[in-house]
């Protein structure tokens, strides 16, 4: 296959997420180690699970995403033969000249057919791999392409129960976009009467939901043929007063009736940036069970163990999207599960959000400057003139600085280019952008139930009290944000400690969108371009 050129490519989008850009450099020289996970509280009444997938195929296992290996002198699929002078560059069996026509079944009603596929622009590097190929969405040739499992027996969940239509690699349901609504058939849920979390949200062996063809399918997360999808980092968060959990995570929840994971009952009811069961299913601290790392004692003098999840070893390359899943009612679903990819979020724009809390930035509006918890209505000109004059001088109004579209989706323009950041920051007049809150992190943690500014300021030697910096939140394409993070790097005794905090808003607007419904700390960015 000539590869012409490749561009290495990653569009981020910053709205309070991290994003997972892969340089070349980074792709060519990953580095491994462990994400681990530290829980640390809650502010909500629901029930929630947490984990991660990854959003690349790795499909020969070095720890570069497929994407970031089209190159001529690249080795897609491990075997010892560069691209250029290998006949079947993805290693699936299928020549490449018989593979760009898409996926393959060798029989059936479906023989020969490509599904359709999710734009490249989402997967970092795919729109270079796409560009690089020598048909149109040749980026398709990059992963392993089998439509339907082609051998050894029919896969099937924790019940017994059947399924041969797989991948064979469970990852490439990614690149799988049916209905074309730019969000992957495997994070696709029903948009009401739901009741199961989608295939990669949901362990192996375990049974979820197909929305798009609209019947039961497998968990795809976790170990296949030796490579990782992705894993669950907590199945409960939940640290509270109580013993007890929604009645949708009693019904509804895959794992909490399984026999082969009964740990995860509410089992503790006090409130102490602990998780209210067991991590490693067990509370013998000598237990081999827990990893050896976390059998000692953090600067609070708490186990690591009780609230640390040690996960799998990943490559530096790989980009990963957090997921949460809220067992709580909401709009006729019993499960909703959000993710740090906006894009991927069912729920659309709804109405302009002020926080009740004080929890908001402090910025002026209502013809104050000093006043607090309060953003421009959306699409409100009096209100843009209200900041047009607080920040300008007195009798500036929002037209002596800006347009004001009429086309909500166009975004306005500043007459003065150097004032253009500020007008992106506070525009609040476009449909795709949408500005729904404004948090200060000095005060983004205290409506907790447990102190998590004191509890992270103790763990890792950082005070979020400190800072004076505040986040616009804001919709992305019409799809609302439900994770915001921060990263923090500390030098200490310890030496150095650096992770992500990511603060989870459980429910969409009408909520009180106050990010802090579940708090964690990750050793590493998130997918969020």
């Amino acid at each position: 296959m000539a590869l012409r050129s490749f561009i290495s490519h990653c569009q981020a989008l910053s709205l309070g997420l991290v994003a997972a850009c892969l340089p070349l450099s980074a792709a060519e020289t990953p580095t491994f180690k462990p994400l681990t996970a530290d829980y640390v509280g809650e502010g909500a009444g629901a029930s929630h699970t947490v984990g991660y997938f990854f959003l690349d195929i790795d499909s020969n296992g070095d720890g570069i995403p497929n994407f970031a290996q089209v190159k001529d002198s690249d080795d897609l699929d491990g075997d010892g033969i560069i691209n250029q002078l290998d006949d079947d560059d993805d290693g699936d069996g299928i020549l490449d000249v018989n593979d760009r026509a898409g996926y393959f079944q060798a029989d059936g009603t479906a023989a020969g057919e490509a599904p359709p596929a999710m734009p490249a622009r989402f997967f970092a590097h795919g729109e270079a791999a796409a560009a690089a190929g020598l048909h149109a969405n040749d980026y398709w040739q990059f992963v392993p392409n089998h439509f339907y499992e082609q051998k050894g027996a029919a896969y099937s969940d924790d019940s017994g129960r059947s399924f041969s239509n797989l991948f064979q690699h469970p990852g490439a349901y990614l690149y799988v976009d049916r209905n074309r609504n730019a969000v992957p058939d495997a994070l696709e849920t029903a948009l009401s009467g739901n009741d199961q979390m989608p295939p990669l949200t949901v362990d192996r062996h375990f049974l979820a939901g197909d929305a798009v063809a609209g019947a039961d399918a497998p968990g795809l997360l976790g170990l296949w043929q030796g490579r990782l999808t992705g894993e669950t980092l907590f199945y409960q968060c939940d640290d509270d007063g109580d013993s007890s959990h929604t009645g949708a995570f009693f019904s509804y929840n895959p794992y909490f009736q399984s026999g082969r994971m009964p740990g995860i009952r509410d089992s503790a009811n006090s409130s102490d940036s602990n998780p209210d069961y067991p991590l490693y299913f067990t509370t013998d601290p000598v237990s081999p069970a827990i990893p050896n790392v976390l059998k000692e004692k953090d600067a609070r003098g708490v186990d690591k163990w009780r609230y640390r999840r040690l996960g799998a070893t990943i490559s530096s390359a790989r980009e990963i999207v957090l997921f949460a899943a809220v067992f709580y009612p909401y709009q006729g679903s019993q499960v909703n599960v959000h993710y740090s990819k906006a894009a991927f979020n069912r729920y659309s724009q709804g109405q302009n959000q002020v926080s009740p809390r004080d929890i908001t930035g402090r910025h002026y509006g209502g013809g104050n400057c000093d006043r607090v918890n309060w953003i421009p209505a959306f699409r409100n000109l009096t209100d843009h003139n209200y900041l047009a004059e607080c920040y300008f001088g007195s009798g500036t109004n929002w037209r002596d600085i800006a347009d004001f579209p009429e086309d909500p989706n166009r975004m306005p323009q500043a007459h003065n280019p150097a004032n253009q950041a500020w007008v992106d920051q506070w525009a609040n007049l476009s449909l795709q952008n949408q500005l729904v809150n404004y948090i200060s992190l000095a005060k983004w943690f205290d409506e907790t139930s447990i102190n998590a500014r004191s509890v992270i300021a103790e763990r890792y030697g950082y005070d979020v009290g400190d800072l004076d910096r505040a986040i616009a939140i804001r919709y992305q394409n019409f799809r609302a944000p439900q994770m915001v993070t921060h990263s923090f790097s500390v030098v200490g005794e310890a030496g150095l400690t650096s992770g992500v905090i990511v603060g989870i808003e459980d429910l969409p607007v009408p909520s009180d969108n106050d990010f802090e419904d579940v708090i964690l700390v990750l050793s590493r960015p998130l997918g969020a371009h």
